[in-house]
């Protein structure tokens, strides 16, 4: 059963010219879990609207959010190399100048985003995607009208990768992934983070793994690397015939294999399996078309079918216990009025008064443990809600531990983990507004690499923060 507020499910479209891959992924801390996937063909938008409610009918979850890639949206994408920069603002003003000059370079309205890529010490290089304005807007109305709000929406130039971030081969050092349909694109990765992207051109399978390995010699000379060093990942099938010059290592893209191991799913799903990594990890890249009222309003209908599903789970036992302090409540009545009756009619019976007296109080007792039973319940819910109500977007938490200190009061151990340093203070801060908050304190705080925080042999190079809150609460 998916624990409310804690697990976290994802719903991730990926959008082609004539079908519609999807998978349903759900996450706890370090650990991933399957719910559903499959595939609908579709012609146009007309057959993306009509898909749409068929795919919802197939989702497990009650309560998800949606990410999707389209590979329509997509008009141009360059990798550039920048200048070097020391501070952090000349670098942001670089990009914000390169994006106001592509997007003015396009007889059409584009939208351009960007993610800075840390090739080096001192080395970077800037990923531009420019998408057509008029294309996603047409496919955010379809969404929009069937109910679907994507808090992410990519072209799926770049996220096949991120579906073997819990590979070793993949994430030890570089690798690469060959994919696409409509236009087919290598991408190369360090660390399972994206370093580099080129467009393969070639019409054949045989003629885009020959310029695949041309793009990967030169690479790897630029790093000083052995030739054939770096292993290339195809939406291949096993047993695919590859050139007879091909000397590198090719295999199959296995979409979360270490983490779905009793369900693997074909290559052909490792887009939709990377975009709902990254919708997971959103600090992998910055790359999200999505406008920030559809992603405000598929995080609210999430949480609002959140907060539905918490009062049905909570109904039965309240109720039973409801109706247990009704029946509890009806027999004290009826025995205190006869102890009244004892005591006036039949003053000279005092033994008999006494053990009526005894009866009552224990039944009083009785009453108290189950009231305080209910108040626990309801507190320990009302916790959870204020907990997950204050974290901030980059932070998540990987254990909640309560412990009921006094009559009203808890005490909360929190550990977690933040993209940044500043989140977990604005965290605290956010948490001692609150008026039921009594004190926070910050226990631990460290830095951590992403194969740290991954887990199960992952070795990601983003460094985040590791924390451990102690938070008292009081009602």
């Amino acid at each position: 059963m998916k624990l409310p507020f804690l697990e976290h499910t994802v719903v991730a479209l990926d959008v082609r010219e004539d079908c519609i891959r999807w998978v349903e992924l759900s996450r706890l801390g370090n650990r991933l879990s399957y719910g559903n996937h499959g595939e609908v063909s579709i012609e146009g938008l007309d057959g993306l609207r009509k898909s749409l409610p068929e795919i919802k009918e197939q989702i497990t979850a009650e309560a998800y959010q949606v990410c999707c890639s389209i590979e329509d949206i997509l008009v141009e994408l360059e990798v550039e190399e920048m200048p070097y920069f020391e501070q952090p603002e000349e670098v942001q003003e670089w990009v914000r100048g390169r994006t106001q000059e592509f997007a003015s370079q396009y007889e059409q309205v584009v939208t351009v985003a960007s993610h800075v890529i840390e090739a080096g010490e001192d080395h970077r290089r800037c990923l531009f995607q420019m998408i057509s304005q008029e294309r996603i807007e047409k496919y955010l109305m379809v969404f929009e009208e069937q109910e679907v709000h994507p808090v992410l929406a990519t072209t799926g130039a770049t996220e096949s990768g991120y579906a073997m971030i819990y590979q070793e081969e993949f994430v030890g050092g570089q690798a690469a992934t060959l994919a696409g349909n409509k236009n087919a694109r290598l991408c190369i990765y360090d660390g399972g983070l994206i370093n580099n992207t080129f467009e393969v051109s070639q019409p054949d399978e045989a003629g885009k793994m020959e310029e695949a390995d041309s793009y990967l010699r030169t690479e790897e000379v630029s790093l000083e690397l052995p030739q054939h060093s770096i292993p290339l990942f195809t939406e291949m099938d096993a047993g695919t015939e590859l050139p007879a010059r091909m000397e590198r290592p090719v295999e199959p893209i296995t979409s979360l294999k270490s983490k779905l191991s009793s369900r693997e799913l074909n290559p052909e799903y490792a887009l939709a399996c990377g975009v709902a990594i990254k919708a997971f990890f959103p600090t992998l890249d910055g790359i999200n078309f999505a406008p920030d009222t559809t992603r405000e309003k598929g995080k609210r209908w999430e949480q609002k079918k959140e907060t539905v599903r918490t009062g049905v789970l909570l109904f039965a036992p309240v109720f039973v216990v409801l109706l247990l302090l009704f029946a509890i409540e009806g027999y004290l009545d009826v025995n205190l009025t006869e102890s009244g009756q004892v005591l006036d009619q039949l003053s000279d019976k005092i033994e008999l008064v006494n053990e009526k007296t005894e009866a009552v109080n224990a039944a009083t007792a009785s009453y108290r443990q189950v009231r305080q039973l209910v108040d626990k319940r309801r507190n320990a819910a009302r916790v959870f809600e204020l907990v997950s109500s204050e974290i901030p977007s980059s932070v998540w938490l990987k254990n909640l531990a309560i412990r009921h200190s006094s009559e009203n009061s808890y005490s909360l151990t929190l550990s977690g983990v933040a993209t940044q340093e500043p989140l977990v203070a604005d965290f605290m801060g956010a948490l001692e507004q609150r008026q039921e908050i009594a004190m926070v304190e910050l226990q631990s705080s460290r830095k951590a690499q992403l194969g740290e925080v991954l887990g199960e042999g992952a070795t990601g190079r983003q460094t985040v923060n590791q924390f451990q809150l102690r938070v008292e609460v009081s009602y």
